[in-house]
């Protein structure tokens, strides 16, 4: 698999954490919210395009970083912080 291929290389950390953030939103929430950043301690640094999407994300944020988890490895997301803000043109 890719991200097992990637997993060591830093460089490909936030791409790989990106690739299953969106994924664990499913494509409706992930035309509202994106991923900023993984820090060095697992958290998601998220925004989201208004405050009832931030919300939205914030009481998913246990599911959302399973499904993460179960991508990545368990323990590589372990908290969710979820700002709003613009979102990058996709």
């Amino acid at each position: 698999m890719l991200a097992d291929s990637l997993r060591g290389r830093p460089e490909a950390r936030l791409a790989l954490a990106t690739a299953a953030f969106a994924e664990a939103l499913g494509w409706r929430l992930a035309r509202e919210a994106r991923l900023r950043a993984l820090t060095r301690d697992g958290t998601l640094l998220a925004v989201a395009a208004d405050a009832r999407w931030a919300d939205q994300l914030r009481a998913l944020a246990p599911a959302l970083l399973e499904r993460v988890n179960a991508r990545l490895g368990a323990g590589a997301a372990v908290a969710l912080e979820v700002r709003v803000g613009p979102l990058d043109p996709r």
